[in-house]
């Protein structure tokens, strides 16, 4: 676990309790993503605390917190999820056993579409309406086919770009014209006055000119898209209890 926030109280880390009128959050390791970095004195990590280090009871009060709603309505996740559907109890990935659960709109339908957490969340917790579904899956390959291409263009490429079919490329352009171009003096050239010149330009002249391209790094040696370590889903970090109830309150009422 990040920290122990239950050291000096009644009992440990009740993993799995569930807190009251935090509409189905649970005490688990995601809780603590947030709770650990605040100070003892905030408000949300105190109420996480009250619960997750106490194997005792629920009191009177908190029972109210913990009486099965009625069931919501159908829109219930429309500030989140628009037309789409909520994944009700599906894990949310990197949040360590947090859960697409009615709680995590009290946080999250307050943010901006902006925030990072929010985005999370709902990438994990909306699935789109079925008419948007393939018209979603061909924007998103159409977008990743996209993103390939800017991946796979190098630098060497967009230099290669200023290279014209009647004269030598920018890279090369203090080069003698006048001289008959052998495989000898190319390489004199490659060296000097086109040393500037792509690596990938160089090898295709050479493979051209001298029929055996000398072994030169590339742009072949960088990794081709797909193969750059992944982006940890996660980088966004999960939101808190700040604006969740200590007491009893409607499902969206601000909490007092």
């Amino acid at each position: 676990m990040p920290c122990n926030i239950c050291a000096g109280e009644k009992a440990g880390f009740q993993k799995g309790k569930e807190i009251p009128f935090w509409q189905g959050r649970t005490c688990n390791a995601g809780e603590l993503l947030w709770a650990c970095k605040r100070p003892n004195a905030d408000k949300g990590k105190k109420f996480l605390k009250q619960f997750c280090c106490d194997d005792g009871p629920y009191p009177d009060w908190a029972k109210e917190g913990l009486k099965k709603k009625e069931e919501l309505p159908k829109d219930f996740a429309k500030c989140l999820c628009e037309d789409g559907k909520f994944l009700m109890k599906k894990e949310i990935p990197y949040w360590k056993g947090r859960t697409c659960v009615p709680g995590e709109l009290e946080w999250a339908c307050k943010r901006p579409d902006s925030d990072g957490g929010k985005r999370h969340l709902k990438a994990s917790c909306c699935e789109p309406p079925e008419e948007d579904k393939f018209g979603d899956e061909e924007e998103k390959d159409e977008e990743d086919e996209e993103r390939g291409r800017e991946r796979r263009r190098t630098p060497d490429e967009d230099e290669e770009d200023g290279e014209m079919d009647d004269g030598p490329p920018p890279c090369a352009s203090t080069c003698p014209r006048d001289a008959e171009l052998t495989c000898a003096l190319l390489k004199t050239y490659l060296d000097g006055c086109a040393s500037s010149c792509p690596d990938t330009m160089k090898q295709r002249y050479l493979k051209e000119m001298c029929h055996s391209p000398e072994e030169k790094g590339s742009a072949d040696d960088e990794p081709t898209p797909g193969e750059e370590e992944p982006m940890s889903g996660g980088e966004e970090e999960p939101m808190s209890g700040d604006d969740m109830p200590i007491s009893g309150t409607s499902f969206f009422q601000e909490p007092y």
